[in-house]
């Protein structure tokens, strides 16, 4: 397979505003804390963690629930995935539960993840390049932008930001923009076969936003929703 053409950039611990589709600063991120209890206690059971905690007390039913605005989400079921800047409207043929509602087994299974990753960083350093996956080992995501204020949306690699930044809070993590060529079969739905993805998606170009354009969303509501990534504390 050919190497698509690829951009990055150098992202700070404060620049981090998900875990997933879930609106949350990294010092609020359930991973994050985590990473935290494994370092300052390796032995920590899974039930004592802040991912468990996590998993047993976030229960959105909407994806109103979710972003806390725009009405109309209420009629949406909180795993529909739909990020107004990507989705023309909530997807339906499929389901995305990621970090959200999943049984002891599920949890107890990321925590042994989570001190696996751990213990590789903590020795060979955050080294991409050697653990090769379809997006050649790094974290992916791309910028959302209101005005002056911009944050990083993490797209895939959630385990390994929280990992860097807990063993490291002022270090700069190196990430890859996300790239159509990373798509698994399924998130290719609602996308449209010419689908690229942006390095910013700023609120400046809320008109071009496939919501906005398809009228699911007025460019208001659209924008209200990327706010809620930015501004929470």
């Amino acid at each position: 397979m050919s190497k698509p053409m690829l951009t990055g950039d150098s992202i700070k611990q404060t620049d981090v505003c998900n875990l997933s589709r879930i609106p949350i600063p990294i010092l609020d991120n359930p991973c994050y804390q985590t990473v935290i209890q494994i370092i300052e206690s390796p032995g920590i059971d899974f039930k004592d963690t802040s991912l468990f905690n996590h998993y047993n007390m976030y229960n959105p039913r909407t994806l109103y629930d979710m972003y806390g605005c725009v009405e109309k989400l209420k009629n949406h079921d909180y795993m529909s995935p739909f990020l107004p800047w990507i989705h023309s409207s909530p997807i339906t043929e499929y389901k995305d539960s990621a970090f959200i509602e999943r049984g002891d087994k599920f949890i107890e299974s990321q925590v042994k993840k989570i001190k696996t990753l751990v213990a590789s960083i903590e020795k060979h350093g955050y080294t991409p390049e050697k653990f090769r996956d379809r997006k050649y080992g790094f974290i992916t995501g791309y910028y959302l932008k209101h005005k002056d204020l911009a944050k990083f949306y993490v797209v895939s690699g959630n385990h390994r930001v929280s990992i860097c930044f807990a063993l490291d809070s002022v270090r700069e993590v190196p990430v890859l923009y996300e790239n159509p060529k990373f798509l698994k079969g399924r998130e290719k739905i609602g996308v449209g076969d010419d689908f690229s993805y942006l390095e910013v998606y700023d609120t400046g170009n809320v008109h071009n936003w496939p919501s906005v354009k398809s009228e699911f969303l007025s460019p208001d509501e659209a924008i209200s929703i990327l706010k809620v990534f930015l501004v929470r504390k």
